[in-house]
């Protein structure tokens, strides 16, 4: 198997906006070709690539499932402990993150983050984004302090050219303040998101339009419903036009609702 042609077309795919049914079997013809050939090396890269596919279609299991494939030939190949073995495990933490299963997810985040500094990897992109893992998790536990310490972590090993993953950061920065009830600090830290993601062309769909849900919370926090439900359209829009399927979908369907009820309520007074 040809793994770096794999890949060329499947990049091509995306970027072809192929359906995501299409990639889907692409990518699992890719594995049993792997699997066939007994290619180990090929089957990891698959098999992660293919969890980020799942986790970003909400088909949690069938990612873990992957990934723990992904690490069963990191461990017959004798890869335990590398930076592959960490990074394998930060893309399983990610997805068990938002299948809501926190309290594996923290099992799995330490020990990524044991084995980064183990193998001298705890000053790179991949330990900033393990950065933004955690205090994505502990944002979700209610832990402030957590989310604020891992993030100016994850910010201080990003160089300013990582414009999607600054971008993640300030926006996980904000959702934290916003807990907080520090609406101007919030905004001041989507702002800085927003101009990180516009730095980088190649940014997630998917961040950037959590990043427009936040805004969408700051501004109903603030009562400005009509932008508020702006914001919404056009984190829906991001989604819907790069065939992302995400819970976020709903939940900016509901706040638009919502908004434009209290702009209907406003309009009758």
């Amino acid at each position: 198997m040809d793994i770096g042609l794999f890949f060329s077309e499947l990049d091509a795919m995306f970027s072809g906006g192929e359906q995501t049914d299409r990639i889907e079997a692409f990518l699992r013809s890719g594995l049993e070709c792997a699997e066939r050939e007994n290619n180990l090396s090929a089957v990891i890269s698959v098999c992660s690539e293919m969890g980020g596919f799942y986790r970003v279609r909400s088909e949690y299991d069938k990612g873990e499932a992957v990934l723990r494939r992904a690490l069963e030939c990191i461990d017959e190949i004798g890869m335990n402990g590398s930076s592959a073995h960490a990074t394998t495990l930060l893309n399983l933490a990610t997805l068990l993150t938002h299948a809501g299963r926190l309290e594996d997810a923290v099992t799995v985040f330490d020990s990524a983050a044991a084995m980064l500094e183990s193998c001298g990897d705890g000053q790179s992109y991949t330990a900033a984004a393990l950065h933004n893992n955690i205090a994505s998790l502990y944002l979700r536990l209610g832990d402030t302090d957590a989310v604020m310490r891992h993030i100016e972590k994850a910010l201080g090993l990003l160089p300013a050219e990582s414009g999607d993953e600054r971008g993640v950061s300030y926006t996980i920065k904000a959702q934290s303040l916003l807990k907080s009830d520090r609406l101007e600090d919030a905004e001041g830290a989507l702002i800085l998101a927003k101009a990180a993601f516009a730095s980088d062309p190649a940014s997630s769909p998917l961040h950037r339009a959590v990043m427009e849900q936040t805004f969408a919370e700051l501004l109903i926090a603030e009562k400005d419903f009509g932008a508020a439900a702006a914001a919404c359209g056009s984190g829906i829009g991001l989604l819907s036009q790069n065939a992302v399927s995400s819970p976020a979908i709903s939940d900016m369907t509901r706040m638009r609702e919502y908004c434009l009820k209290e702009l209907e309520k406003e309009f009758k007074i």
